[in-house]
């Protein structure tokens, strides 16, 4: 099936197999989005090896080894793509967005707002959703208790 998306014409991904290609081969370009990102909001990323400095990495674009520094966000599993596909998008296995997926951490609003707005005005992304885990009337259960936006 055919639809129009940002004034491009996108075949939906109909099979588990097909959306783990996709996030497989986009994963190395997400990557690079989300060190660009951090890098222009003062966002970090969760260290391999906690040192003295702290359990988190700040992004320097200068430096090329940093990326061996940081812990990656694994890829989701064929398994909870298609617990996730079944439980919230009845078997419509287009509409899960995130099997790839990268965490940025800020230590302020302001930070995180920049992020958001240099993501919003990224020609090679789209923010589809946004979850808002620090509303005190969300429920954590579903997060594990953890607050996360």
């Amino acid at each position: 099936k055919e639809e129009r998306r940002k004034g491009r014409v996108t075949v939906r991904v109909q099979s588990i197999d097909q959306l783990h290609q996709q996030a497989m081969l986009l994963q190395p370009m997400l990557r690079t989005r989300v060190q660009w990102w951090a890098s222009r909001s003062h966002g970090w990323f969760k260290a391999k090896h906690p040192s003295f400095d702290g359990p988190f990495v700040k992004w320097d674009d200068e430096e090329e080894a940093l990326g061996h520094k940081v812990t990656w966000a694994a890829t989701k599993t064929f398994r909870r793509s298609m617990a996730k596909a079944e439980r919230v998008y009845q078997y419509e296995v287009a509409r899960v967005c995130d099997v790839t997926r990268e965490t940025i951490w800020f230590d302020s609003l302001m930070h995180l707002y920049t992020c958001l707005m240099n993501i919003s005005w990224d020609r090679w992304a789209e923010i589809v959703q946004v979850k808002n885990a620090l509303d005190p009337t969300y429920g954590s259960h579903a997060t594990g208790g953890v607050r996360v936006l």
